[in-house]
């Protein structure tokens, strides 16, 4: 026997968890993961993604703990983005991303002893 297709708009996965009904759900993507390596200080990142015509997609400023790795989820559709990433209002970098479901299209920032990269890719 074969599965129906999802109808346009449905999310992809079902919630099959015992005792609950069946429902969908939106699968889960980490679009943006950000990671202080430092233990003792702890950092303010401002995040801005661009999209296409240099649109706002996403902002939003984090204080990241030492240590502490924040995942940032289903806030942008896959696509290519222009992201800028400033280190306590001192110190910015920019790169071109891609956004998706797949963990090598995830936006990396890592920041610790003062410094902050910004790669595309989880591995």
């Amino acid at each position: 026997m074969r599965a129906n297709l999802p109808s346009d708009g449905d999310p992809l996965f079902a919630d099959r968890s015992p005792g609950r009904p069946a429902t969908r759900e939106t699968p889960r993507s980490e679009d943006i993961h950000l990671r202080n390596y430092d233990s003792e200080w702890g950092y303010d990142l401002d995040v801005t993604v661009r999209g296409s015509g240099d649109e706002s997609a996403f902002e939003s400023r984090y204080y990241c703990q030492p240590g502490e790795v924040i995942a940032v989820e289903n806030v942008l559709a896959p696509g290519e983005y222009e992201v800028v990433v400033e280190l306590d209002n001192r110190r910015a970098v920019t790169a071109e991303c891609r956004v998706s479901s797949a963990p090598d299209h995830t936006i990396r920032v890592e920041v610790g002893n003062g410094t902050v990269s910004l790669t595309e890719g989880l591995y």
